[in-house]
């Protein structure tokens, strides 16, 4: 009864921090949860040793973290191509017209035809990225359905 009260505690503790950032309005916060759940699941799994663990689970839920690191990473616009891009055409600049159009511009760009294939490339990307990302999500709920039964066995 003890162990389980300070379980408890301690769960609280550890989880605070996630909750107390959780919006309602915001469906990413389920994957920061799931994240941190499966997180602690591997940790778990670490520390009794391979002798005790399920190797094939292991390497599961390492490959379903990737997963969710990558749509994390594309989300926040932190993927390394996003990044170049970035460097090359500098910070993405809107500002709207008085007829209400949004202007889309990039802060190193000096010349229309620069204009035109930033523009260009950072469509293109974007339309990658976007699909990358919904792929990396579709993969890592495939699995978790696929085996999520088996990892505690």
């Amino acid at each position: 009864m003890i162990k389980k009260i300070i379980c408890g505690i301690k769960n609280l503790r550890n989880w605070f921090p996630i909750i107390w950032q959780d919006r309602d309005w915001d469906f990413e916060f389920i994957l920061i949860i799931l994240r941190e759940k499966l997180s602690n699941v591997l940790k778990h799994f670490d520390s009794l040793g391979e002798e005790h663990s399920n190797v094939e689970a292991i390497q599961t839920l390492r490959k379903v973290l990737t997963l969710l690191d990558k749509y994390d990473n594309i989300s926040n616009h932190e993927d390394k191509r996003l990044i170049e891009l970035r460097k090359k055409y500098g910070e993405t600049i809107f500002s709207t017209k008085k007829t209400g159009l949004v202007h889309v511009t990039f802060a190193n760009v000096k010349t229309e035809e620069d204009l035109k294939i930033a523009k260009k490339a950072h469509s293109e990307l974007h339309e990658i990225l976007e699909e990358e990302k919904n792929k990396a999500l579709i993969d890592a709920f495939y699995l978790i359905g696929k085996y999520i039964q088996f990892w505690w066995d």
